[in-house]
């Protein structure tokens, strides 16, 4: 067991929903943990993000760094941020002086990694996808261990460094997964709609006029996002407010959700409809659930499209591609698949034991393992 404040973590990086599964672990484990992460989730964007959020509910000590994104062009401007971002990272490392930092990659974290090699530091990161970008296969050469969640992105890395290890995932989720497990067949159908825990602009545009006709038959949970510069949860709630008594009882929407309020709108729902980043993908996998994603398509290398794929192989959801995306094709590729949910929860069920459900344990083991010998 580890002493209390004799160890010190330092956690950062893209994707905070894994890394405060594995944070959490850690604190119980007596380490004195601190993160380095975006307090808002847009430039001018007034609303915290939901790493903010989280992370600082937890209790855990919050640094808010800005640093900027790796370009293969050349930008006085970005230069000048990626510049900046070190400069913060030196300073945040030096008043928290952690034993390790412990990376979610991104490019937030790699000022982070690269100051802490210089300092000394030890890293260790964990790619979430099935493919690497710029930024986290820069990070892998610092870092002392590379967790991967598949090993589609194995090639991206250092071969001596690599683990494939699967995606950590916080308790709340088993707790509902078991749960679900033994859930009994409803007559109602559910469906939820979400971007992520801040929400899709694009896939609320268009969700939104047809949303009147998706609730004459189902139940739908609409997760807007809380942007303060698209105000999409008071569009969502004025067409809710216009409804009749009857379909407006039919309509929950909601800005964000967290914790247990996210579990259960997931686990509730017959279809979910979303984005394709890492997290969604792999609880969709665990989970036996099906759903119509709609990859993001500016990502680096087509990383959500990729995402989608590992999916759409074993036919557990539809693909949409976001430049095919209107009300019209929204709602009939719903309805298309509400009307073979069968199909679709049969090919995601027989499935479900190729996403391991260990890795938070795993993780945790590594990262105990190299602060053990520093």
């Amino acid at each position: 067991m580890l002493n209390k404040l004799n160890k010190r973590i330092v956690f950062t990086g893209g994707h905070h929903n894994s890394a405060l599964a594995v944070a959490m672990e850690l604190k119980k484990k007596g380490c004195e943990v601190f993160w380095l992460g975006h307090k808002y989730s847009m430039w001018g964007d007034n609303s915290p993000a939901a790493e903010y959020r989280e992370v600082t509910a937890t209790g855990i000590q919050f640094f808010e760094l800005k640093a900027g994104k790796l370009y293969r062009t050349y930008n006085p401007l970005k230069l000048l941020r990626i510049f900046w971002g070190f400069i913060e990272a030196f300073k945040c490392l030096r008043l928290t002086r952690p034993d390790i930092i412990v990376s979610f990659g991104g490019y937030l974290a790699v000022p982070v990694v690269i100051v802490g090699w210089f300092l000394g530091i030890p890293a260790i990161t964990h790619e979430q996808t099935s493919v690497s970008g710029l930024s986290n296969q820069l990070i892998g050469r610092f870092a002392r261990v590379v967790l991967l969640t598949y090993d589609t992105s194995k090639s991206y890395f250092p071969q001596g460094k690599v683990k494939v290890i699967g995606l950590p995932l916080p308790e709340s989720f088993f707790r509902y997964l078991k749960v679900h497990e033994v859930k009994k067949k409803r007559s109602n159908k559910a469906i939820f709609i979400t971007g992520g825990k801040q929400g899709s602009h694009v896939i609320n545009k268009k969700i939104m006029p047809v949303i009147g006709k998706l609730v004459r038959k189902y139940e739908v949970i609409h997760q807007t996002g809380s942007s303060t510069l698209f105000r999409d949860f008071a569009a969502a709630g004025s067409i809710r407010d216009e409804m009749n008594v009857s379909l407006r009882s039919r309509y929950k929407v909601v800005d964000y959700l967290s914790g247990d309020d996210n579990w259960k709108a997931w686990f509730h729902a017959d279809l979910i409809v979303s984005r394709s980043g890492a997290h969604t993908v792999y609880q969709l996998g665990v989970t036996g659930k099906p759903a119509l994603l709609i990859p993001i398509p500016w990502v680096v290398n087509n990383e959500q499209h990729r995402n989608a794929q590992i999916l759409k192989q074993i036919g557990s959801v539809e693909i949409l591609a976001e430049r095919d995306l209107t009300p019209e094709r929204l709602l009939d590729k719903i309805q298309l698949m509400m009307g073979n949910l069968e199909f679709y929860e049969k090919n995601a069920f027989s499935h479900r034991y190729d996403f391991p459900l260990n890795a938070k344990e795993k993780m945790v083991d590594e990262i105990v393992q190299i602060i053990s010998e520093d």
